[in-house]
């Protein structure tokens, strides 16, 4: 085999590499604005959180559970939130586009009837492959650290939205 054929060989195996085996479903959504999060969120796993995102940055919740408002870290497992006393609560939300080297599009969600010296998480913001907007919000800070279990984080979608795909978030 000649020089020209072993570089085209080459060529050849690192696009199966980088286009055939890509499993990706989706990207951050660099450039998310406070328009595109404006409205009514559900999860579509774990328990069931309505979260409604208000065009004058204030945020309400129904049925969000405790340990998210208290940073909790007594959660040993995600399946173990479905224990956990829930209640309505409000607060403000902002969103961060992620535009700066190493910035990653979030949507800053703080609970602000509370008494709990940190009641602040961040989602991370996520297209499908279809354009469809999720809100990604990781568990590990309220997990107890000494425990692995799957699917630690829960993803949001828009209530009202038609198709938004099951596809996880930073698949």
């Amino acid at each position: 085999m000649n020089r020209s054929m072993l570089m085209a060989a080459a060529a050849l195996l690192c696009a199966a590499i980088l286009t055939g085996c890509s499993t990706s479903t989706g990207q951050y959504a660099y450039g998310s604005q406070e328009s595109d999060v404006v409205g009514a969120w559900t999860t579509l796993n774990g328990p069931e959180i309505e979260l409604v995102l208000n065009p004058d940055g204030t945020l309400e919740a129904q049925q969000w559970p405790a340990p998210l408002t208290c940073r909790n870290v007594d959660v040993p497992e995600v399946d173990d939130f479905a224990a956990e006393p829930t209640a309505t609560v409000t607060g403000e939300w902002s969103v961060f586009a992620g535009e700066q080297p190493g910035g990653l599009p979030t949507v800053s969600l703080s609970i602000t009837d509370t008494s709990c010296p940190d009641s602040h998480v961040v989602a991370y913001l996520w297209r499908d492959e279809e354009g469809h907007l999720s809100a990604c919000l990781p568990l590990e800070s309220v997990l107890h650290p000494d425990n692995f279990s799957p699917n630690r984080l829960w993803m949001f979608t828009p209530r009202n939205e038609d198709a938004a795909s099951e596809a996880p978030c930073f698949g």
